[in-house]
């Protein structure tokens, strides 16, 4: 797939970016139709280890703390800023098909954001209700109202059966703001799909799709994955939840190139 831009910006004389991936057309298609798209084997297996090893290391050192939007939940963690805590998670949300695929969807001009991982433990019944992460839409919908979006990334480290809790999705409701569910529900709605990922397994969907993480079972297996995001490079994305590492990934990642799409995806827009 190839796309080529042209940005309105006379000041710095319309210029072009060409936006090339070599995964399949319709990932693209499914992408913008149903809100998601799985697309398997994106990481080499070394690079799945380093996640795993490195995510071990955390969940020793941070499994006691309380997070602030989960208090005392023991069932399973969220990590948060993966990224400034250990090198080893920086080619997650790097990776040149995934952020080709995000320009395609958003257009050329992203961010990619910092990265957190979610683990249930084994053998317990935990999961996530209904819910969508850009929840800023009013009805009714002003006439310049400018719709969130940003695109999500899940990677799966272990492979997920019914006992594990599959992915439940609710195909195209990503393009329906008229869908009111109420918070932290877990029942079933006519059209939902639940997908069962295999370690290695990336699901990149809108944030505003609805989805859940099906309860897990007793005899279940450890749970693990990492969520990204890339978004509009105009738009806002700071939030304070939970405690920073030592790394500054952006400026390292700024410092590799001085061009205006470099400096953007690192999160350094500027409108002069």
């Amino acid at each position: 797939m190839e796309t080529n831009y042209i940005i309105n910006n006379a000041q710095a004389g319309y210029p072009t970016r060409k936006v090339v991936s070599k995964l399949a057309q319709c990932h693209q298609k499914n992408l913008v139709e149903d809100g998601y798209t799985i697309i398997h084997n994106l990481f080499t297996e070394q690079q799945l280890t380093d996640f795993s090893s490195a995510l071990g290391v955390l969940e020793e050192n941070e499994r006691h703390l309380d997070d602030p939007m989960y208090k005392n939940n023991t069932d399973s963690i969220y990590l948060r800023w993966l990224l400034t805590k250990d090198r080893r998670f920086w080619p997650f949300n790097s990776h040149p098909e995934l952020i080709a695929l995000a320009r395609m969807a958003l257009g050329p001009q992203i961010q990619l954001d910092d990265a957190d991982a979610r683990i249930t433990f084994a053998d317990v019944i935990d999961g996530t209700g209904w819910h969508i992460h850009l929840r800023t839409v009013p009805d009714p919908l002003p006439p310049f109202f400018c719709y969130p979006h940003a695109l999500h990334h899940l990677l799966y480290l272990d492979n997920i059966t019914e006992r594990e809790g599959g992915l439940c999705v609710l195909p195209s409701s990503h393009k329906d703001n008229s869908i009111k569910i109420e918070a932290n529900s877990h029942h079933s709605i006519d059209g939902e799909r639940i997908l069962y990922p295999e370690r290695g397994d990336v699901v990149l969907m809108h944030a505003n799709l609805w989805h859940r993480a099906v309860k897990s079972q007793r005899g279940g297996k450890k749970r693990r994955l990492m969520l990204g995001a890339f978004s509009p490079s105009w738009l806002n994305t700071h939030y304070e939840v939970g405690k920073r590492g030592e790394h500054d990934w952006r400026k390292a990642y700024a410092m590799q190139s001085d061009t205006d799409e470099h400096q953007e995806f690192a999160g350094y827009f500027s409108w002069a």
